[in-house]
């Protein structure tokens, strides 16, 4: 058993990103994983997700690109997450 154990951000890394090319102003695995610990930390609205990103920005930077920094509620809201919504 030699295998190397994958992480989270490695299975999501290998999602098709639907967005298109002038849409892709952030990563899409830095949107998908802030939502998801975001949620996990009990937050459940796309105002709250912002909120999170924003006091958690110092420790997100430690594993996340953020190339243009947290996004917005509204990146979130319209970033059309795998076609749900929210």
């Amino acid at each position: 058993m030699g295998s190397k154990a994958k992480t989270l951000a490695d299975h999501l890394a290998t999602v098709p990103d639907p967005r298109k090319i002038r849409g892709q102003r952030h990563v899409l695995l830095d949107i998908i994983l802030i939502a998801i610990l975001g949620t996990l930390s009990s937050v459940d609205d796309w105002e709250g997700i912002e909120e999170f990103a924003k006091d958690q920005e110092a420790w997100l930077r430690t594993f996340l690109e953020l190339p243009h920094g947290t996004l917005s509620s509204y990146c979130f809201s319209h970033s059309r997450l795998f076609g749900l919504s929210f």
